[in-house]
């Protein structure tokens, strides 16, 4: 089975399909807003036609609850590159240990906000298009008991800039 297959199929194994999503995030293959939603699910309906900064996907894979792409948008505008990936887990998610094989971390901060604790993480390599990973746990972490089995259900994948903001 090719890789980005399994990106649309619920019962691959969650590491598995985030090492699909990553090579798909790769450099070389150019990711864009339409690309991604083509491989990842179906744009939310936007009935009223309201003006959006994001573009919401339904998700192909029930385990994941919610997509959204952020770029920066003009009107006229259908496929651009994004600028942030947001993805929440309904019973997906990554562990510590299995994220630190490819990412080494940059910091952590408690989430006043929602709670728990981010995770800031950048690539090892830099084959990746996108600059950094910030995934969230509704822990708060105690650093001095063993963390790999930290399960994160929220990632945020920040890429460069496709256009100047004005």
């Amino acid at each position: 089975m090719k890789p980005i297959s399994k990106l649309s199929q619920s019962e691959t194994p969650h590491w598995e399909w985030f090492i699909a999503l990553l090579a798909v995030l790769k450099k070389e293959n150019q990711p864009t807003t339409l690309r991604l939603e083509k491989l990842l699910g179906t744009e939310k309906e936007n009935p009223t036609g309201e003006i959006r900064g994001s573009k919401f996907i339904v998700p192909f894979n029930s385990n994941i609850k919610s997509i959204a792409l952020n770029p920066i948008l003009d009107r006229q505008d259908e496929d651009v590159p994004p600028i942030a990936m947001i993805l929440a887990g309904n019973t997906f998610g990554i562990t510590l240990a299995e994220l630190t094989q490819l990412f080494f971390i940059e910091s952590t901060q408690l989430n006043r906000y929602d709670e728990g604790t981010n995770f800031i993480f950048v690539p090892q390599s830099n084959e990746y298009g996108f600059l950094r990973l910030t995934c969230w746990t509704p822990m708060e972490i105690d650093y001095s008991q063993q963390m790999d089995g930290i399960i994160f259900f929220h990632f945020t994948f920040e890429f460069p800039s496709a256009k100047p903001i004005q």
